[in-house]
């Protein structure tokens, strides 16, 4: 009796509503989470094995652009280049096989680049441990001690050492790699390997200057050299030397003013005089303050008498509601500068992706006024209304000016640029990731101050979305929606079931 009152009872809940919706919903998210795992374990398994090494993504990782297309083949008879892997080409692949995908990416992209110019390029393959004589030779050109992760771009001109990483671009705070930046890179070394003389970018000494390697890098990957000089110490004939080939000069985070007039040597040239004639040449200079650089008397001078651009010494700008996270002082900036203008030119990379911020941390309130030469002023990006200054006024400040000088020789414009920035982390390796658009600023910047040698704008390719940039206002509208909003809805949603299942 009793096991037929049992029967009875499972039968009935096995017809009941209750039961049949609720093993439903159980057994459909168990087979959707089986699903999900297998397909997980078949994609891994197959990603392990290389079966995916057909370009797919949305990346396009070797694929070469138009723009470098057009500007090797400008290069003319100079572009005879020869791209040497330091290992076998043998064990190359084996690394490959057994999941060094960094070595497979850039073997890839440098077999793509001979596919595409057969006539310019080749590639060659030796082995540091067992050939001797090929690495003294390459030694003797490159002056470099070399193993098997370097690559070797031999040109008409010149040879450059590279390692596997430089393709990459890292994360300054977990260290990991986030973008491929092979074809930028490529064309980078190419360049500096074709060109007998490539421009160079002179960074100032003797000032306390720092200056950050992503800056470095960045202008190193246009086909710059960079070189490190002190405009006081150095000779007459060091100065003829590097400036053969200058077209930049950067100031980064000056904290001791340029020597100015000595009465001890009144027919010498002080620093500001150097910088002048250096400017005639119709080369650039870019100045970063921020708000720990003092008062520079003989750089403020100079900046606004002659170029109309001053900064305010330790007056601090601050944003409550256009900064990043909680950090007022990490202000976000908008761009300035009228359509066509040099100042408008910083900032054209943004014109498809207007999202793009850019990060101004302890930035200095600017001032933009008249030049004694009759170069034309303009601001290129200015803060947000919210900010405000060290006496709590609000306003839109500039954060980044330049001044231009145009004139002409035999028909043809020439240009002098002079840009302030009133902040030098905006050149941190923290700021120049692709989480923000600083860096398409410093490579806009390298090419309207130079000329068309420079390597054209070459986007690297993001391998993961980078973290969420909100700004402050965003963030504490988030914080409430997170905070009360969803809870709300949850709550709804449950007693909504609650009442619905009731009623079964």
């Amino acid at each position: 009796m009793a096991n037929n009152t049992n029967k009875k009872s499972i039968g009935a809940l096995l017809k009941s509503k209750r039961f049949r919706y609720g093993s439903l919903s159980v057994v459909f998210t168990a087979v959707t989470l089986a699903f999900i795992i297998g397909i997980n374990l078949v994609i891994t398994a197959l990603n392990a094995s290389h079966i995916f090494s057909i370009d797919f993504t949305d990346q396009e990782l070797y694929s070469i652009s138009d723009e470098t297309v057009e500007y090797l083949e400008r290069l003319g008879d100079d572009f005879e280049i020869t791209v040497h892997f330091c290992t076998a080409r043998d064990r190359l692949e084996e690394y490959e096989e057994t999941g060094f995908n960094y070595f497979r990416m850039v073997h890839e992209l440098v077999l793509a680049f001979e596919e595409k110019f057969p006539d310019n390029i080749d590639v060659a393959y030796f082995d540091v441990t067992t050939d001797p004589k090929y690495v003294n030779d390459i030694k003797h050109y490159t002056q470099t001690t070399l193993n098997a992760s370097n690559i070797i771009i031999e040109g008409k001109h010149h040879t450059r050492v590279l390692n596997f990483d430089a393709f990459f671009m890292v994360a300054e705070s977990t260290g990991a790699l986030y973008a491929f930046n092979g074809e930028s890179k490529l064309v980078a070394a190419i360049t500096q390997c074709s060109i007998k003389e490539p421009y160079s970018v002179i960074f100032t000494q003797g000032h306390g200057e720092t200056v950050s390697k992503s800056l470095k890098g960045i202008f190193e990957d246009a086909g710059f050299n960079t070189l490190f000089l002190d405009l006081n110490s150095a000779s007459e004939a060091d100065l003829e030397e590097a400036f053969k080939t200058a077209r930049i000069m950067v100031i980064s985070n000056p904290q001791k003013d340029l020597v100015g007039y000595s009465k001890d040597d009144p027919n010498a040239d002080d620093e500001t005089d150097i910088i002048n004639k250096f400017l005639e040449g119709n080369r650039s200079l870019m100045v970063f303050v921020d708000k720990s650089t003092p008062d520079l008397p003989n750089l403020r001078e100079y900046l606004s008498t002659v170029w109309g651009l001053d900064y305010t010494p330790n007056d601090l700008l601050t944003d409550n509601s256009h900064s990043i996270g909680l950090d007022k002082n990490a202000i976000l900036a908008q761009s300035a500068g009228a359509t066509g203008s040099a100042a408008s030119q910083l900032h054209i990379a943004f014109a498809d992706d207007t999202d793009i911020k850019t990060v101004f941390d302890d930035a200095v309130k600017l001032t933009v006024g008249k030049s004694s030469n009759k170069a034309v002023t303009d601001v290129a990006f200015k803060t947000y209304s919210t900010a405000v200054d060290k006496a709590g006024v609000s306003g839109e400040y500039p954060v980044l000016a330049i001044s231009t000088f145009m004139d002409y020789e035999n028909n043809a414009a020439k240009y002098q640029y002079v840009a302030l920035c009133g902040s030098t982390e905006f050149t941190s390796d923290a700021s120049l990731t692709a989480q923000y658009g600083n860096r398409e600023v410093i490579e806009a910047a390298a090419r309207m101050m130079s000329t068309d040698r420079v390597s054209p704008d070459i986007d690297y390719k993001v391998f993961t979305d980078t973290a969420l940039t909100l700004e402050t206002g965003e963030a504490k509208t988030l914080s409430i929606i997170v905070i009360v909003v969803a809870p709300l809805i949850v709550l709804v949603l449950g007693v909504g079931v609650y009442i619905k299942r009731r009623h079964l």
